[in-house]
């Protein structure tokens, strides 16, 4: 697992790996993740190689197989609470606290507001949209019966706008862990 520059991982976030399931000894895994991510508080972020061959995708070298994936571009942020599973997240993407998304692949420039439900595996879509691309989901609530959906639009400029926010939440978040906790270096860490 090798972690960019400029992380911010909150106490109690978690960041998991569900390997391929015909990995053994001989298989080693690489992941990135980029640079300038908030992992704020019990945010669970997961990352699905359990669709992966190992034997089909992996490049051979002195008799070990390997593979190398980028797991998580740069200035995403995770919410407190949130719940990410996924294949692959591109850059600039922001999960509101409480959001529960399970996708194949996050593009850029998305914003999950708080409480959003978006779920697209196994044919049981809660949204139309096939690319997760400068989108805003946000949940509509019906106060006469009380119901909940969720519901999509545009993201002009997402990008951009999500890179200045999670940009000023992460100075303001180092602020505050230099002041009250250990801060360790970023490094390439060795899960063997």
């Amino acid at each position: 697992l090798t972690i960019g520059q400029g992380n911010v991982f909150h106490p109690h976030s978690c960041f998991q790996i569900i390997p391929p399931p015909d990995m053994n000894h001989k298989h080693v895994i690489f992941v990135k993740i980029g640079s300038n991510n908030l992992f704020e508080e019990k945010s669970l972020v997961i990352l699905d190689l359990s669709h992966i061959s190992v034997d089909e995708s992996c490049a051979v070298s002195d008799n070990i197989d390997s593979l190398s994936f980028s797991g998580i571009g740069s200035y995403n942020h995770f919410a407190p609470a949130s719940r990410v599973e996924y294949q692959r997240i591109g850059n600039a993407n922001i999960f509101g606290p409480k959001s529960n998304v399970v996708v194949k692949s996050i593009e850029n420039g998305n914003l999950f507001q708080a409480g959003s439900f978006v779920r697209d595996e196994d044919g049981t879509t809660t949204t139309n949209y096939a690319r997760y691309q400068d989108k805003v989901f946000y949940v509509l609530t019906g106060e006469r019966h009380g119901l909940r959906r969720n519901a999509c639009r545009k993201h002009a400029d997402g990008v951009r706008k999500n890179m200045l926010e999670v940009s000023s939440l992460i100075r303001a978040s180092k602020k505050v862990l230099r002041g009250n906790h250990r801060i360790m270096a970023a490094t390439d860490i060795d899960l063997q």
